[in-house]
């Protein structure tokens, strides 16, 4: 954890990767360490190391719902939409309670290019999030790619409503 706020926190990427390093040193087992280490390397670039990372979090921690995420986000970085979306619907399959399991396969039929499933999943997405943020901003892009831009500007103004009010999570 220590890692992800000099990564997130602090921007010291240097800190950051080094205590990356030390936190597998002593867990070399845990996988949400390389869930939380592959979208550093994402950040920094690194975006196949980032899916190799992901894909070493979820075998070593097979159930975690955030394996399937993870990798799923990070194939979707590498333009790989095909191998990421039955990684997004898995945690749906799982629990269709999980609004971040809507959210991003969403997103990754946004990146196919599939408005009509994208906006489908989004709306689930915002429904189970309580209107989270990003899921209604994809919708918004959705809605757009549709010929709805009513319905995306009113998702804008309600967002954009709910900044000047307080602040905002995803």
């Amino acid at each position: 954890l220590l890692a992800a706020v000099a990564t997130y926190r602090d921007w010291n990427w240097a800190e950051a990767r080094r205590l990356y390093a030390r936190a597998a040193e002593l867990e070399p087992g845990a996988g949400f360490d390389r869930f939380l280490y592959a979208f550093f390397l994402a950040f920094s670039g690194d975006v196949e190391g980032a899916v190799q990372s992901a894909r070493l979090g979820r075998r070593l921690d097979p159930l975690n719902f955030l394996g399937f995420l993870t990798e799923s986000v990070l194939l979707s970085y590498a333009g790989d939409f095909e191998a990421a979306l039955p990684l997004a619907m898995r945690p749906i399959e799982l629990d269709p309670q999980f609004p971040e399991g809507y959210h991003i396969a969403g997103y990754v039929y946004l990146g196919l290019k599939d408005y009509t499933r994208a906006a489908e999943i989004l709306e689930k997405a915002v429904e189970t999030s309580h209107r989270g943020a990003w899921p209604m901003a994809k919708l918004g892009v959705a809605l757009v790619h549709l010929g709805r831009p009513d319905e995306a500007r009113a998702l804008l103004a309600e967002l954009e409503q709910r900044a000047h009010e307080a602040t905002m999570s995803a």
